[in-house]
């Protein structure tokens, strides 16, 4: 069941976003991009899955725009830019979270 936070209202609507990015992550860097990603997503209130591994990273997250786009701005920004590029698709959520929770894997 969707859930909206209790905080978030009409003024900002929820939007789902899902993107990938092939891009060469530095060996030793994968645990390091992990870590930034739960916490640019704890930090933001998003929920959903991003999963990272050594070729890129894969993901479908929720929560209000302005905060997506937050997202969207900090992503790129990590590990020197490799992550630069990425193609977004979204969608409306308007009935807030369509995920229970966070994973990054």
């Amino acid at each position: 069941r969707r859930r909206k936070e209790p905080s978030e209202g009409a003024d900002d609507p929820f939007q789902v976003i899902l993107f990938y990015k092939y891009a060469k992550i530095p060996s030793g860097k994968v645990g390091d991009l992990v870590g930034e990603q739960r916490r640019l997503c704890e930090a933001l209130g998003l929920k959903g899955r991003v999963l990272v591994g050594d070729q890129g990273v894969n993901g479908t997250l929720s929560g209000p725009t302005s905060k997506i786009v937050r997202y969207q701005k900090g992503i790129e920004l990590h590990l020197g830019g490799v992550l630069k590029g990425i193609q977004w698709k979204r969608s409306a959520s308007p009935e807030g979270h369509p995920f229970a929770d966070l994973q990054i894997k």
